[in-house]
């Protein structure tokens, strides 16, 4: 394929193209990616800004912009970014590793956000009881994905 640098065409001979840094033309924060059709997806906005797994120790295993995790007290953990996001408007997903209930057999085990700050995230773990009632529990591990801008 044909690559555009400074006015001088080059041809790649090859299929992998090694760069350090990439910059959008106009603006340099901005890069569009062409989807599907005609549609246009911006780089930056689609990527996470943070992930990890952790234990409900507060130990953290493989992360991304994670600093630290933390035990808040039975079902009550928190992450802390490496580098802040803009504001608490992001998007965080959590997941859990272990969905096996509480001994009752009649519980679903969930893995929830609670309070978004801009350096950190709090996720709370439990079930519900039989009168849906959420019940923090110390399960098995958590996932967490972070979407939104970063400072």
């Amino acid at each position: 394929f044909f690559v555009r640098l400074r006015n001088v065409i080059w041809r790649l001979s090859m299929s992998t193209l090694v760069i350090d840094t990439l910059q959008g033309k106009t603006t340099a924060g901005s890069i569009n990616v062409r989807g599907e059709g005609s549609n246009n997806t911006n780089l930056q906005q689609g990527l996470a800004k943070a992930w990890a797994g952790f234990d409900t120790g507060g130990n953290l295993g493989d992360s991304l912009n994670i600093s630290s995790a933390d035990d808040d007290g039975t079902g009550n953990f928190g992450i802390n970014f490496t580098n802040n996001m803009a504001n608490s408007n992001y998007s965080a997903t959590t997941n859990i590793a272990d969905f096996t209930h509480n001994g009752s057999g009649n519980n679903l085990r969930c893995c929830t956000v609670g309070v978004r700050n801009s350096n950190s995230v709090e996720i709370d773990q439990g079930y519900t009881n039989s009168s849906a009632v959420f019940i923090f529990y110390d399960g098995a591990e958590m996932c967490c994905s972070v979407n939104g801008d970063l400072s």
